[in-house]
């Protein structure tokens, strides 16, 4: 599995992307400017990540609430230095769309809360290996054919 998701850690180094999102676990991706009356991300925007067509972010705090989400959209955007972006890198043996209905199902995130709370931790962060090591239980589909056409 950890072959199949990949973290991506693109920065937008030359400030050349200017949309900055944040994910809402009841709107996904959703404009800075649009959720907060105010700006609340700094004037440099050189170390938010870069988020693309196809790629899923979460902010890592905010998991356990099933704030994750697969961006789709055409033109690029990036998300706070905090945010986890990742992406599946063997499109044959994992679909975005599938991926995003496991990540987002009651019982994924019932197994998020469950996990967060025997690390005894009162900030639940979750970081791309514990989705690897939550993910494996379901292998069904990894090498199979495609599952959802």
């Amino acid at each position: 599995m950890e072959k199949v998701l990949r973290e991506s850690k693109i920065k937008n180094k030359n400030n050349q992307i200017i949309d900055v999102y944040k994910v809402l676990n009841t709107k996904g991706f959703i404009l800075s400017d649009d959720f907060f009356e105010k700006k609340v991300y700094s004037k440099n925007l050189q170390n938010y990540k870069a988020i693309k067509n196809k790629y899923f972010a979460y902010n890592p705090a905010r998991i356990n609430f099933g704030s994750i989400e697969l961006f789709k959209k055409s033109k690029d955007g990036i998300v706070s230095p905090m945010y986890i972006v990742f992406y599946i890198s063997e499109k044959e043996k994992l679909l975005d769309e599938y991926l995003l209905l496991i990540l987002k199902s009651e019982i994924y995130i019932k197994e998020i809360k469950r996990y967060s709370q025997s690390r005894g931790s009162v900030e639940k962060y979750f970081n791309l290996k514990i989705y690897v090591v939550l993910i494996s239980p379901f292998p069904h589909f990894l090498n199979k054919k495609r599952l959802c056409m």
